[in-house]
């Protein structure tokens, strides 16, 4: 990382909430965004999909891995389909 060019304390609107249906394809997770003051999105952190360590990401990257391979879950896991 280069040194900055310009840095500056900035007032946001920061929400915390959650996303998901608790199932494997959409697991409960945390989101976080920040918004202006004039209602405008400026970011999003969604658990799922920007924290690689999280289990939620790790799952659903399973998920997609065995989907791929034309695997269900179940099927994986020794169960029927």
């Amino acid at each position: 990382m280069s040194t900055p060019t310009s840095v500056e304390v900035v007032e946001v609107i920061f929400v915390s909430t959650s996303r998901g249906d608790g199932t494997p394809s959409n697991p409960l997770r945390s989101v976080h965004q920040y918004w202006s003051k004039d209602g405008r999105l400026l970011a999003e952190t969604d658990a799922m999909f920007h924290c690689p360590e999280s289990a939620s990401y790790m799952a659903a990257e399973r998920l997609n891995q065995l989907h791929k391979a034309g695997t269900s879950a179940s099927e994986h896991m020794g169960g029927a389909s």
